[in-house]
């Protein structure tokens, strides 16, 4: 161990996805934080809900991105309150992007925020670093994206049912999870449609790939 890895911040070096199927959206991470070569927590959830069907996934410092999705919490709750209406995902994703654009040169958060709405249906934006809006129909992020950019851009496809997109991430993560050491743990997936919010933990021992 490097002298003073001990009291470095906690990172999520993550591996983190979102893809949309017909109907609705999947979230899924795995569940390993860091504190510079040490594993801190080998079950984390880097799954923030925003509201019932919006959620956003967390890839950088741990206290950065918590406190994030605090705030962002707090206003998109205050706006369906006043507005007497579900939030955008469009909404809550904006709220992500002005707060990290404007503490851009103190918060090291990379996020990806996704959900379903009345308005758009099933949608995913990409927030990254110094505070941006992406959307796109797959978002991947996080130190173990690179391992599984080449499986994503040749398996990915729109109109997939939730059963193919669920078995396309977790075999997508699992792939990066055997090659980024900074990723690891188990998988955490969150399916999000208009008719129901699903949560499933895949523990280590249950993966194909290990």
């Amino acid at each position: 161990m490097q002298s003073g890895d001990w009291y470095k911040s906690e990172s999520d070096g993550t591996t983190i996805m979102a893809a949309v199927y017909d109907g609705g959206v999947i979230l899924g991470a795995d569940s390993r934080t860091s504190r510079g070569s040490i594993i801190a927590n080998r079950i984390s959830d880097k799954i923030g809900p925003i509201t019932k069907r919006i959620a956003c996934l967390k890839s950088g410092t741990s206290a950065h991105t918590q406190k994030v999705v605090q705030i962002v919490q707090y206003h998109v709750s205050y706006h369906e309150t006043e507005m007497q209406q579900p939030a955008a995902v469009y909404s809550a994703a904006k709220h992500i992007q002005q707060l990290t654009y404007a503490n851009k040169n103190f918060l090291q958060a990379s996020m990806i925020c996704a959900g379903w709405d009345p308005y758009k249906g099933p949608q995913i934006y990409t927030v990254p670093i110094g505070g941006t809006v992406i959307h796109e129909n797959i978002a991947i992020a996080g130190s173990g994206s690179v391992y599984m950019s080449g499986y994503c851009d040749v398996n990915f496809k729109l109109g997939m049912t939730r059963k193919e997109c669920r078995d396309f991430i977790v075999t997508a993560i699992s792939l990066a999870m055997r090659n980024d050491s900074s990723s690891g743990g188990a998988i955490r997936l969150l399916d999000i449609s208009k008719d129901a919010v699903t949560r499933e933990y895949i523990s280590p021992d249950q993966l194909e790939i290990k």
